[in-house]
């Protein structure tokens, strides 16, 4: 991981909000520092398995409210670190794994360009 900062005080075991970036996208300066203060930021590697760095670092944090992702996107994938992300089930170990950090009613926030746009005919 290439850079990890807050907006505000760190709460590092504890923080309500997590924003994991991909240092590949536009301006990752910028997005950064539209969170609200407190978010604990992460900024991803371009070049690892950001499935993998998100799962790191939330192994050693609990009662996380929320999760932001900003990665790149294309119909119906995102672009996260070293790989193209199309079915979030291959990840259900890590994703369970995400589960025992978070309350029981977070929330995780997908964000990049064109994930959800259909072919035009």
């Amino acid at each position: 991981m290439a850079h990890t900062s807050t907006s505000g005080s760190l709460s590092s075991l504890s923080s309500s909000s997590l924003a994991f970036v991909d240092a590949s996208v536009a301006n990752p300066e910028f997005l950064i520092s539209q969170f609200q203060p407190g978010t604990e930021i992460h900024l991803l590697s371009p070049d690892q398995n950001a499935i993998e760095q998100i799962t790191q670092i939330l192994s050693s944090r609990s009662h996380v409210s929320a999760v932001h992702i900003v990665s790149h996107g294309s119909n119906g994938a995102l672009q996260l670190g070293n790989e193209t992300v199309v079915n979030l089930s291959e990840y259900d170990a890590e994703l369970q794994l995400w589960s025992s950090s978070l309350t029981t009613n977070a929330d995780i926030l997908l964000y990049g360009c064109n994930v959800v746009a259909a072919s035009q005919s």
